[in-house]
């Protein structure tokens, strides 16, 4: 650091230089009026010092050592407790990092020990660079002194590390630059309120273009006045780093936040650790992962009964000022004992009136841990326990994305089986390679199907979506018709026979992509069409309006017989929905089961009940030997859907009917053929892409070429029709081999 500041003073723009004169000019600004015996000794004394040419003039590295005695005594002015032993300071020149002068207490504390003082971690953090804080400190001392203002301190919290890496200090260091003038020269002072503002800002490039500081000269004496802040500092510190997300993650964390305890309590030998209460601890060692008992090598149940089942259920800590040996009566006491413990805390960590965690606090001497340090550490509770919380969340949420992907949605009736197993995955993951997730079993159980369905849903759905579509395509083609009988526009005409052939299309029956394409015709073409002739001819801006009043204002559709085709579907799913959920409660309390529901156009259940419904753990499974080929499938849909989470069944479907076909297409694609083959499209080692329109198809030819070109696909891509399937027609796919 020390090399870094000298290179940043060096190269600063204007020069420093060291005078006592400013303290002598202010020390007789002191005395002045003053008519006592005392202060025309002191007059006596400045004027003497003032014949001094080192002292009055520019002041040499050897007028440091000549005149000592004389700065000793101008210093007794600096400081006035010179001789207090809390007095810790020292003063050096502006713009320099060596000091001539410091106190014994600074010495002693500093010097002797050859202790560097570093920047805090907090202010490094900030530091975008030396040259360009010392560039600020420097306009920030030709403000307060050209204005006369009282600001003249400028803080800065120092480190002072421990060279055995157990209890750093930290002090406040406040520079005075009271005892500074400065010659400005030529320079143009800025108007205060934008000098203060740039300052505010830190804004050192504007400064330096409007005020550059060349030919500006610094004279006179910084004074740094130093006061611990140790305690203050590490909690400040503490309390930061744990905002940070993962602050709790890994075990070097937590020796870092015991680094910054053992400063706070003032324990060099204090050991930390972290007892997690999450849903499930019964086998999960994520709850005693960052423990200092996480090694403990008896049962984790014994540990819990032992240690921390009393602060969980009273909420209040628990001191063990003297470790004493059990000689086997007590198995953790015993294993702390043996491994150099001799004081212990235990404090409860709370979220909302219920603990979430165990702070563990281990001294190797005896008396160390005690309710004082759980009142000097209370500013860290709150915060502590929002990172303990924060991280138990973050398990929680992998234990549950494991289950849905493993498992799918769960009822809550065995949400525990899989909450266990979950957590058993997570904590072997990684371990000892790639691990199986544990298998689900409940052996002998009574399986009860049941659906009730509304009939002939699927033909009512494309009969609405058939009766929105046709009266959309005939009021825009009736507006086309009546604006080509007033003004002969070729375009209107047009239009008005393409919308007359996709009507007579949907009359016929619908293909899975002509929905899309006519509604992509009507907003692209038409309706821009009808927007500048509303604009531009008031002639038939009543006919238009009529048009756009029947539009859905959400979807920009005609949305009438599928609204109530949908609402009606709703009506009766809710209904048979919440009497399924009522009925479902009750028959739990008759016998523990698993129950699930799903709703498409009707409801379909599907109940378990065995005694194995009853809590129980089962072993891993052997390790899957069998290979099994893979037949990647892709489903192109080029139009933007809206997907909803549906609380009552735990998971996302698309919204509404006008989307639900989307859905339809995807149940039915798993066993699509290959129009007059009767071959299936999915085929191992092959990718098929299905898709409905020809952009479609363009768009995604040039990807297949692409990844051919890559080496990943073969270049021989296929083209196929696909057989048409119940309610889904016209599909079409590519397909490619996989380059292995």
């Amino acid at each position: 650091m020390r090399d870094e500041a000298m290179k940043a003073y060096a190269a600063m723009p204007f020069t420093a230089e060291l005078s006592f004169e400013p303290l002598f000019r202010m020390a007789r600004s002191m005395i002045s009026g003053a008519d006592n015996q005392f202060s025309k000794q002191i007059c006596k004394i400045l004027d003497s010092m003032e014949d001094c040419a080192g002292l009055s003039g520019p002041v040499a590295e050897d007028d440091l050592q000549k005149y000592a005695d004389e700065i000793d005594f101008l210093m007794r002015l600096v400081f006035p407790d010179l001789e207090d032993q809390q007095c810790i300071g020292k003063v050096q020149a502006p713009f320099t990092h060596d000091h001539f002068f410091s106190t014994a207490r600074y010495k002693e504390l500093f010097e002797e020990s050859g202790i560097e003082l570093e920047l805090s971690e907090s202010l490094m953090m900030r530091l975008s660079d030396l040259y360009s804080e010392n560039l600020l400190f420097a306009y920030t001392m030709l403000f307060d002194i050209y204005y006369q203002l009282d600001h003249e301190m400028v803080e800065v919290i120092m480190k002072m590390p421990d060279p055995n890496h157990k209890v750093d200090r930290y002090f406040l260091a406040d520079y005075s630059f009271r005892f500074v003038d400065v010659n400005a020269g030529e320079l143009g002072i800025l108007p205060r309120d934008q000098f203060s503002r740039l300052l505010i800002m830190r804004d050192k490039d504007a400064l330096e273009r409007l005020m550059p500081l060349d030919g500006v000269s610094f004279k006179g004496l910084i004074t740094v006045s130093f006061s611990e802040v140790t305690e203050k500092e590490n909690i400040s510190q503490l309390k930061s780093d744990l905002v940070e997300n993962g602050s709790l993650r890994k075990q070097e964390s937590i020796e870092a936040m015991t680094h910054r305890l053992r400063s706070i309590l003032k324990v060099e030998d204090l050991r930390a650790g972290l007892v997690l209460r999450y849903r499930v601890t019964h086998g999960n060692r994520e709850t005693i992962q960052h423990s200092v008992l996480r090694d403990y090598p008896g049962e984790e149940a014994g540990l819990f009964e032992q240690v921390y089942d009393q602060v969980f259920r009273t909420a209040e800590p628990y001191f063990i000022p003297e470790i004493l040996e059990c000689n086997g009566q007590n198995g953790v006491v015993d294993y702390l004992y043996r491994n150099g413990a001799r004081s212990l805390g235990l404090i409860p960590l709370k979220e909302g009136g219920q603990v979430v965690a165990v702070l563990e606090l281990v001294s190797d001497t005896k008396d160390m841990i005690s309710t004082h340090s759980a009142r000097k550490l209370a500013e860290l509770f709150p915060v502590l326990s929002v990172a303990v919380r924060r991280e138990m969340n973050r398990l929680e949420s992998r234990v549950d994305r494991v289950i849905k992907e493993h498992c799918t949605a769960i009822h809550p009736s065995v949400a525990w089986r899989f909450e266990e197993a979950a957590y058993s995955f997570l904590s072997r993951n990684g371990e000892d390679g790639e691990v199986r997730f544990d298998d689900i079993v409940f052996r002998d159980v009574y399986p009860l199907y049941g659906s009730m369905d509304i009939r002939s849903s699927s033909i009512e759905r494309n009969q609405a979506i058939q009766a929105d579509l046709l009266k959309q395509l005939d009021l825009a083609a009736r507006t086309l018709k009546e604006i080509y009988r007033n003004r002969t526009i070729p375009i209107a005409d047009y239009y008005f026979v393409t919308l007359t052939r996709y009507a007579n299309a949907v009359g016929k029956g619908l293909n899975s992509g002509d929905e899309i394409s006519f509604i992509e015709f009507l907003q692209q073409r038409v309706e821009p069409f009808f927007n500048y002739l509303r604009e531009t001819s008031e002639k038939y801006s009543a006919r238009i309006d009529e048009y756009f009043k029947e539009m859905n204002p959400g979807m920009g559709v005609i949305y009438q017989r599928r609204r109530d085709y949908e609402e009606s579907v709703s009506l009766l799913n809710l209904s048979l929905t919440s009497f399924l959920d009522q009925e479902e409660v009750r028959a739990q309390q008759i016998f523990p089961h698993y129950f699930e529901k799903y709703r498409t156009d009707g409801v379909e259940y599907n109940i378990y009940v065995g005694e194995s419904m009853v809590r129980m753990t089962e072993s891993l499974l052997p390790q899957l030997k069998v290979p099994l080929n893979c037949s990647p499938l892709v489903l192109v849909h080029s139009a933007p859907l809206t997907i909803l989470f549906r609380v009552d069944e735990k998971r996302f479907e698309v919204e509404g009917t006008y989307n639900i076909r989307y859905e339809i297409i995807k149940k039915r694609i798993d066993k699509s053929t290959i129009l007059g083959t009767g071959k299936r499209l999915t085929q191992p080692g092959m990718l098929s892409v299905i898709y409905t329109q020809d952009k479609e198809w363009r768009e995604y030819l040039s990807y297949f070429e692409y990844l051919a070109d890559k080496g990943l696909l073969d270049g021989n891509i296929e083209k196929h029709v696909l057989e048409d399937m119940q309610g889904v027609h016209g599909l079409r796919a590519l397909r490619a081999k996989v380059i292995l």
